[in-house]
């Protein structure tokens, strides 16, 4: 557990890898907060830089539908970002826990669809749109968009030129463009892959393409098509099937 000068009640609320999610409160008025810092102990100076690059990025956006940043607050050899408490929890926490109704999934799929629009409308790509970016407070149907680590405000980008391409994002939810093998820029558009990617795993329960090889799995995004999620679970309506198949088109 972490000390952060100004918090207090720190609870771990979620960690993976690369990061790892506090919930607490400021002292000085009790306001309820997120804390993210790096994952590692001892994290690199990517692992800051990509924290740092977070907080400029969205520092300004004045968005509902994102997590609002509050500060970038620095600890010893790591950083701390405060965002907002929206009293909600990761949606790959939720997702694993229950599958959802349709009523659910609309409740989420809406909102995330317009703030992704109003973040390319202000040039924003976010590159990692995944369940754990996700947030949702269920009994408020709030809905917040965060992760933005690696997220550019460029209207596109040459992802053949970014070094580890293939360790930007999650590589389970990743466009085959900015897997950095294929001749194509990257723009706003990788962010409707990601989000189709993620849609099909809430309706079905499942990815929709299963690998453990990562190189394998990049394969898969960049030459396999998806089994339709109708045909993975009938229960979901033909019309959002098919919407989530145009979300993943190559």
């Amino acid at each position: 557990m972490i000390s952060v000068p100004g918090y207090k009640n720190l609870k771990k609320n979620y960690q993976d890898t690369k990061n790892t999610l506090y919930r607490g409160q400021r002292e000085t008025d009790e306001t309820p907060v997120f804390i993210k810092t790096p994952s590692p102990k001892y994290p690199s100076s990517g692992d800051l830089g990509r924290l740092s690059h977070e907080f400029e990025i969205t520092k300004d956006l004045n968005l509902r539908g994102i997590l609002r940043p509050y500060t970038l607050q620095k600890i010893g050899g790591t950083l701390a970002l405060i965002l907002e408490d929206v009293g909600g929890r990761p949606l790959k926490s939720i997702n694993a826990s229950k599958r959802m109704s349709l009523r659910e999934f609309l409740d989420i799929a809406i909102p995330l669809v317009e703030t992704l629009g109003e973040l390319h409308q202000k040039n924003v790509t976010h590159k990692n749109i995944n369940p754990k970016n996700i947030i949702i407070n269920r009994k408020t149907a709030d809905v917040r968009l965060t992760g933005f680590s690696i997220a550019t405000i460029l209207p596109q980008e040459d992802p053949r030129i970014i070094s580890s391409a293939m360790t930007e994002g999650e590589i389970a939810y990743i466009s085959p463009e900015q897997t950095g093998r294929m001749n194509r820029i990257l723009d706003y558009r990788t962010d409707f892959y990601s989000l189709g990617v993620t849609f099909y795993e809430i309706l079905t329960g499942r990815l929709p393409f299963q690998a453990t090889d990562a190189l394998k799995l990049v394969h898969s995004h960049m030459a396999k098509r998806s089994v339709s999620a109708h045909e993975v679970d009938p229960a979901v309506p033909t019309a959002i099937s098919e919407i989530v198949s145009k979300l993943m088109a190559k």
